[in-house]
């Protein structure tokens, strides 16, 4: 493994949603991003969660730790 790998099989879903987290705020910098409730809570598939006020609409991510991604899986 190079420095630049990430040990997926040892990450567990609380830490890839910090993860996914830290990702969504690098992307989107200006939104002020939050962990949406706790596993176990009825989330409704969100687990990030912020309010876009210049566009007046809730941003929601649902974090999905899969082995393989292609843009077809994506849904916006």
């Amino acid at each position: 493994m190079n420095k630049h790998e990430i040990p997926w099989n040892k990450i567990y879903d609380q830490d890839f949603e910090i993860l996914s987290l830290y990702l969504a705020e690098v992307e989107m910098p200006s939104m002020n991003m939050d962990l949406y409730l706790k596993s176990g809570n009825k989330q409704h598939g969100i687990d990030i969660k912020t309010f876009d006020f210049s566009n007046v609409k809730n941003i929601c991510i649902q974090c999905k730790k899969y082995e393989k991604l292609d843009l077809s899986d994506l849904k916006i």
